[in-house]
């Protein structure tokens, strides 16, 4: 990418809930970023319907539970961490996968859907860990686009020492790919990326790629949200 900046500071600000805020992104090539301020803890939750702000809230003091809506959704395979896109009239779901043969070292599968709730798994194979050196240990968290035909999967790379960045693979029927390599990495300079970078998620508008991500810094505590964007990957 051509440019790297912090987040903007767009957000969601619920009463009740974390509110973001953080300084506009600059042209100059550096970043910057988001700050969350944590909601005050409550005693004691609210009866009764809860608000989306409620439930925000309760979700980061830890007070929400989670429980399985409909059992008969889905398929007899995992599918974590999907990011889908639309593709020769199908929806193609890209997800981390567990291959055996991979010694379990986190991949990505394909699964793809008509309806968007009943999928069929074509493969858990699709982008892999290794052989190369900069995602040997995970290549996962996928974020997918497909510009014009050509599917853009941009994901999270671990070496063996760990300390991940952002690759790239193409494919042109979106199930056999081609990796070209890192094409975003962490600066260490800055606290709140100098461990790693990741989670990707990629989208165009008109000729200009944006690639969101997060940074996490080596105290393990500081999370935050970057935006890379460029003319081209």
């Amino acid at each position: 990418f051509l440019g790297l900046a912090g987040a903007t500071g767009v957000g969601v600000a619920l009463t009740g809930c974390a509110e973001k805020t953080g300084p506009k992104s600059d042209l100059s090539g550096t970043s910057a970023a988001a700050s969350t301020t944590a909601p005050a803890s409550s005693a004691t939750m609210p009866t009764g319907r809860l608000t989306k702000a409620q439930q925000l809230s309760g979700l980061f003091e830890g007070t929400v539970t989670e429980k399985i809506a409909d059992s008969s959704v889905g398929a007899a395979f995992a599918m974590h961490f999907p990011d889908m896109i639309w593709l020769n009239g199908k929806i193609y779901a890209y997800y981390i996968s567990y291959p055996a043969r991979y010694e379990g070292r986190p991949c990505i599968g394909l699964a793809t859907s008509d309806d968007g709730v009943s999928f069929t798994k074509v493969t858990d194979t699709a982008i892999v860990a290794g052989p190369e050196s900069y995602d040997a240990r995970m290549a996962s968290f996928a974020g997918a686009w497909n510009d014009g035909g050509t599917v853009y999967v941009v994901y999270e790379s671990t070496p063996q020492n760990g300390g991940a960045d952002i690759a790239l693979a193409t494919s042109t029927d979106g199930v056999h790919f081609t990796k070209h390599g890192v094409i975003l990495k962490k600066d260490t300079s800055l606290p709140w990326q100098s461990y790693n970078i990741g989670t990707p998620d990629l989208y165009k508008v008109g000729d200009t790629w944006y690639l969101t991500f997060h940074g996490y810094g080596k105290d393990k505590r500081d999370c935050q949200i970057g935006l890379a964007y460029g003319k081209e990957l």
